[in-house]
């Protein structure tokens, strides 16, 4: 897991600008900027997200189990989603740019296409970016 999702995670705490757990990511998801996903998250939850309509989020997935995004978040429990709600454009198209650089193959979704390398899945649900697998 890169030092910009901590950063990210970290600020979003302290702030709380931030929503836990995939009922509560559903519920606002209108106002998140970003989704941060475990490995471990279900696929049923992950397509409720992506079927969601918000076209603003960025999905990120990280290659990290629940257990690690709750000891991050600082918190006891397992997390397997959370949306931050207030994250700075320069952080999260450094995260985008960060997670989607490289060489490889991705799949577009809308208008574009794109590359990644690494691990975890990067899925974008706006108007013209890219869904690369890793």
């Amino acid at each position: 897991m890169s030092k910009l999702v901590a950063k990210i995670v970290r600020n979003a705490m302290a702030n709380n600008a931030c929503r836990i757990g995939s009922r509560e990511v559903l519920k606002g998801i209108g106002s998140a900027r970003l989704i941060i996903c475990s490995s471990s998250v279900g696929k049923d939850v992950l397509d409720r997200i992506r079927g969601s309509g918000n076209s603003a989020a960025y999905i990120y997935q990280i290659d990290r189990n629940s257990m690690e995004l709750g000891r991050l978040c600082g918190r006891p429990f397992r997390i397997s989603v959370i949306s931050v709600e207030d994250v700075s454009k320069e952080d999260l198209d450094a995260l985008i740019a960060e997670k989607g650089s490289g060489t490889g193959t991705g799949t577009g979704t809308g208008t574009g296409t794109g590359t990644g390398t690494g691990t975890g899945t990067v899925t974008s649900t706006g108007t013209g970016m890219d869904t690369g697998a890793s």
